[in-house]
């Protein structure tokens, strides 16, 4: 093996390490961070609307009709009551429902923020594997006769080859269909965003995972002359 391809080899099992911990770090600790981080800016509100709930002056604020109440001034008694319960919400408007009703908007939050999270870490790992791939001097049509490489072996190849070529085709047919919005048909809209892009990237991440197995799976070994 020639010190260049000794070199790229090097480089690609270190691009490998520091996207799989880059993606560890987008995809499970940030959106951890954000959630939390919202959670300490709301303490000292859910602190105040405690106290409120606790004051008996406040009771008409979570029982009567919300068109019929007075906005409180901001800093008076009941005001947070006021500004949580909305129109929308149920009668009484309690401590437990406000509750309630944080940790579904924590929850969302933090999906919303693994899906971005693994939209960007496909991104930026495709990127990064076409730099790696210009630097590695590969010609336009590689990637083409690869392909073709793997679909000829798949039809007169071992069974493992067929049945990966078959899985591949499969992901990638289901991945497309994803992406023309079925979670928005079968999940509530605060979860199909995130169904919507964790579902597409993850698929198309799947099938790329496929397709470098059976690319690999008859590449030659090439052993050094000095061995």
């Amino acid at each position: 093996m020639t010190d260049r391809a000794q070199r790229l080899n090097l480089l690609r099992r270190l691009l490998l390490i520091g996207l799989a911990a880059f993606a560890t770090w987008l995809i499970v600790v940030w959106p951890l961070m954000y959630a939390n981080s919202i959670a300490r800016d709301r303490d000292s509100y859910d602190r105040a609307i405690e106290r409120e709930f606790a004051n008996s002056h406040c009771l008409i604020y979570q029982t009567a009709p919300y068109e019929t109440l007075k906005v409180p001034t901001y800093g008076d008694a009941c005001w947070h009551i006021y500004m949580s319960r909305g129109s929308k919400s149920a009668v009484p408007f309690t401590l437990e429902a406000y509750r309630k009703r944080n940790a579904e908007w924590d929850r969302d939050r933090h999906l919303k923020a693994m899906a971005f999270g693994t939209a960007l870490a496909v991104v930026i790992s495709a990127l990064a594997y076409f730099l790696l791939w210009v630097l590695a001097g590969e010609k336009a049509s590689s990637m083409k006769d690869a392909f073709s490489s793997v679909r000829a072996r798949a039809k007169r190849g071992a069974l493992m080859d067929r049945i990966g070529w078959i899985t591949f085709n499969a992901v990638c047919w289901l991945a497309a269909t994803w992406s023309l919005g079925i979670p928005f048909l079968f999940f509530p809209r605060e979860y199909a965003n995130v169904t919507y892009y964790v579902g597409t990237f993850g698929l198309l991440l799947v099938a790329w995972a496929i397709f470098v197995w059976l690319k690999r799976r008859h590449s030659p070994l090439i052993i050094s002359s000095d061995a």
